[in-house]
């Protein structure tokens, strides 16, 4: 294992000057000092000392040098960027390292490991609202511009994911990006989108053997869920609830009342798997998509589509067999709201208005439409039965990818990092990304353990 290197913020100085005056000319240097740093970022004192002296400034410009040096350099921007503060994100985005990353992140030989850093890296930088929203290229005047890096990342991210074991998921981080950016309006919109169709591709996911991208899939979905205007497509179009459901299905056989009127496609997963079938393991994940779930219930016609879709019997079974409080707690409230009577008006509309319209038709008319004030914490937790104020509004945890669902906002989620806190992600807020710094070890240390971190609110 390695150690972390003991180093004083003169000689963190010293380097950074050496590196500076004489690197240009002297590869070995650069290489020397670019394992100094990585080493020297294991430590939060390190990480401190590195972004005081302006190390960051030459990590960005050596994340095209030689490969060693590159790889390094990366490593040591994701650790920066673990403990993202808002004036690192600030000083980050001005020397353009969204472009940078954009350079890797695209360039046909790079490295599968190299890859991943930056997306790791680009995954930190989006757990606040400021590098969330210059991912998306918001600020571009170009609507044709605005969020095509996304799209294209998130396209490379769909189409992948088969890789081998030991081999490195170079997409993965790209699922907790997505948890970040769809906690923005504009980030939901993107991934609703019907000309690009981005939502759907990315559903599949949920049955990937990779848990940061089952997170980061997971948590996009229930974010889109806030969207009620978009319950309809979702349901019908979509094909949302075979695929929340399938994860949450286990082994326990369905009787014949139970598979009437269920999805063929869910139903053939079922019998493919049968006794072999597994739940979900991660029961953050579970939570989830029990949330989104939820959210689905928030409409008379929504329940009454997850009711003729035989959701109750899956969610019954999970509820039975969930050893955590809070999943089963969101259980039972499903399953509440889908074996009562319903009568006419009632609860018709439990989370109000949606502030968006549907996909491609959102963008075009938000321009439009002056958006309405959100309810306050107290006026939404008398409305909703469904909404408290321990939900969680999903980002990215381990800093490339941490997530939390607003506990306390209704029909328009409100972004859900930690502003001021230094947000080390959070549970549905993608978890940030750490790197272990040694001279010969440059594997990357990402903290997704299954505890989740609070979300920082921005």
């Amino acid at each position: 294992m390695a150690a972390q290197m003991s180093i004083s913020d003169d000689e963190v100085a010293e380097i950074v000057q050496l590196a500076t005056t004489e690197g240009p000319k002297n590869p070995e240097l650069r290489k020397m000092g670019s394992e100094a740093f990585l080493a020297v970022s294991d430590s939060e004192h390190g990480r401190r000392s590195l972004f005081a002296h302006g190390a960051h400034k030459l990590l960005l410009k050596w994340t095209a040098d030689i490969e060693v040096v590159s790889v390094n350099a990366l490593s040591t921007l994701v650790n920066l960027s673990a403990d993202m503060f808002e004036d690192r994100v600030a000083a980050m985005l001005e020397l353009r390292a969204l472009d940078r990353i954009h350079e890797v992140a695209t360039t046909p030989e790079c490295r599968p490991e190299k890859r991943d850093n930056a997306m790791a890296l680009l995954a930190n930088m989006t757990t606040g609202e400021e590098g969330a929203r210059a991912s998306m290229q918001l600020d571009n005047p170009d609507p044709v511009v605005r969020g095509q890096r996304l799209r294209q990342y998130i396209a490379s991210f769909a189409e992948s994911g088969d890789v081998a074991e030991g081999e490195v998921d170079s997409w993965q981080h790209i699922g907790s990006v997505i948890q970040n950016i769809s906690q923005l309006q504009e980030g939901r919109d993107l991934l609703r989108r019907r000309s690009t169709n981005l939502l759907p591709r990315l559903l599949p996911h949920l049955e990937s053997p990779n848990l940061v991208r089952r997170r980061g899939v997971a948590a996009a979905a229930k974010n889109c869920c806030y969207e009620t205007s978009d319950h309809s497509w979702l349901l019908d179009e979509v094909g949302i609830v075979p695929r929340l459901l399938l994860p949450l299905a286990g082994p326990e056989p369905l009787d014949g009342v139970e598979r009437e009127g269920m999805d063929a496609w869910l139903l053939e997963q079922l019998d493919a798997a049968g006794e072999r079938k597994e739940r979900e393991p991660d029961v953050d994940v579970r939570k989830t998509l029990l949330g989104a779930i939820q959210l689905l219930c928030t409409e008379k016609a929504s329940r009454q589509a997850l009711r003729k879709s035989r959701a109750y019997p899956i969610v019954k079974n999970c509820d039975t067999a969930e050893p955590d409080e809070k999943a089963k707690e969101i259980a039972f409230n499903i399953i509440n709201f889908l074996v009562r009577d319903e009568e006419e008006g009632d609860n018709e509309d439990i989370l109000g208005p949606s502030s968006a319209t549907a996909g491609g038709a959102a963008e075009d008319a938000a321009a439009a439409e002056v958006q309405k004030a959100d309810p306050t914490p107290q006026e939404m937790a008398d409305r909703s039965p469904i909404l408290n104020k321990d939900d969680e509004f999903v980002s990215h945890e381990g800093s490339a990818m941490n997530q939390a669902i607003d506990r306390t906002t209704g029909a328009r989620p409100s972004l859900g990092l930690h502003l001021g806190a230094r947000p080390t992600v959070a549970s549905l807020h993608a978890p940030r990304c750490r790197v272990v710094g040694c001279r010969a070890a440059v594997a990357l240390r990402r903290r997704h353990t299954t505890t989740p971190v609070p979300a920082p609110q921005w």
